[in-house]
């Protein structure tokens, strides 16, 4: 069945299935077959599982609240979700046949148990963050069955607010250097056993990149001359343009303002055979590269388990380096010392616009609290600089 390359325009005589359309129709297709024909009405009670994925085919391509759809990464991490909260509910005995039945006591079953020292279900005591994120996946299903308000505020079900209350501040330098790991041999020494992997890391480490992205970028097409972007009062040598592998596909451009930058990506250009061609290896595909650096990341022992550190930290080391080199001083997550609020808010701005990010707190989960690096100032009220939610 033919489409377009273009997921929003349906291709002249393809029966005007978009690309996304296309993809979703292939997917439900498989997953029918895997679970067979659907059960008729007055013959055996339908399987959970069976009326759980005909509630994700009709609803999971959309967004939970906007007008829009989302991603297939998205619909895959809610799916995994909701299917892990049922398998949840039976283990605590709960055999509940459709999903439209659930309720209050349910959902606060589930996360007392995923709160609980010793959980009676078959996963260990799930932190904060997971506990937000597996109610919103219950949330989200909560609209599509007709009950909005089933699900509640995370506090309301424990008595312990710490127990749910998701921290979005970093309170350690998660970077290589922070945890005594030597990025440049360390680099060297996988670009030696790897030459691919060696330079997404690297340029990863330059640019502040997500894995993701250093593998997806085009080298020699993302270089953007200096006047493309916005007027800076800093000298530049051009941007580098990342949108590929990006959260939402958003592009940002990335200042080329040192000969770290400058080295890293020109090390990637050579190492690539073609103006389109992928800082990947060419003989295998997206996942399998993606897996290869996974694998080449343990045998290094760049892992938390390991070494206490992963690629994502050479993006937290990013972070910092760009904070102390706007602000003049160390990032709070750093020890650094007290600065003005007008130069700490900029800082933090160019920071999470380096990084992909659209508000500016979001900084903080690489920086840490701006009210941690001025402790004599709490007593004083909220910092005015914060925007909620921070």
């Amino acid at each position: 069945m033919p489409y377009r390359t273009d997921r929003n325009v349906p291709a002249e005589g393809s029966a005007g299935l978009t690309r996304r359309e296309h993809q979703k129709t292939r997917t439900e297709a498989r997953l029918r077959n895997a679970l067979g024909p659907p059960l008729r009405r007055g013959g055996p009670r339908q399987s959970w599982k069976r009326a759980l994925q005909e509630i994700l085919w009709t609803h999971n391509d959309r967004h939970a609240t906007k007008p829009k759809s989302v991603s297939f990464k998205t619909q895959s991490e809610r799916a995994a979700g909701l299917f892990r909260c049922f398998r949840d509910l039976h283990a605590l005995g709960y055999k509940i046949r459709n999903p439209y039945c659930l309720g209050g006591r349910h959902v606060r079953a589930l996360v007392q148990d995923w709160t609980s020292p010793e959980p009676r279900a078959r996963r260990r005591t799930l932190s904060p963050s997971m506990v937000q994120t597996e109610l919103s996946h219950l949330r989200t299903l909560a609209g599509w069955i007709g009950k909005p308000g089933l699900v509640l505020p995370a506090e309301s079900y424990v008595a312990d607010p710490a127990l749910v209350t998701r921290r979005s501040a970093a309170t350690e330098d998660r970077s290589w250097p922070a945890h005594g790991v030597d990025p440049q041999s360390t680099i060297e020494e996988i670009t030696a056993h790897d030459p691919w992997i060696g330079a997404q890391l690297r340029l990863a480490r330059a640019f502040g990149l997500r894995i993701k992205e250093a593998v997806m970028i085009q080298p020699r097409l993302a270089e953007r001359p200096a006047g493309d972007g916005p007027a800076r009062s800093a000298p530049m040598d051009g941007y580098l343009a990342v949108k590929r592998g990006t959260k939402g596909g958003r592009l940002r451009l990335v200042p080329i303002d040192s000969s770290a930058k400058r080295d890293a990506l020109d090390a990637a250009k050579a190492l690539v055979r073609s103006d389109s061609a992928f800082l990947a290896d060419p003989a295998r595909t997206l996942v399998q590269n993606l897996n290869r650096l996974t694998n080449v990341m343990k045998k290094f022992g760049v892992t938390q388990e390991t070494l206490g550190v992963t690629p994502h930290g050479l993006r937290h080391e990013y972070a910092g380096d760009r904070y102390e080199a706007l602000a003049g001083v160390p990032p709070p997550v750093r020890g650094g010392a007290a600065t003005d609020r007008a130069s700490d808010a900029t800082a933090r701005l160019q920071v999470a616009e380096d990084l992909g990010h659209a508000r500016r707190q979001i900084s903080s989960a690489y920086l840490g609290s701006p009210r941690s690096a001025r402790p004599h100032e709490r007593a004083s009220g909220p910092d005015p600089t914060e925007e909620p939610g921070a």
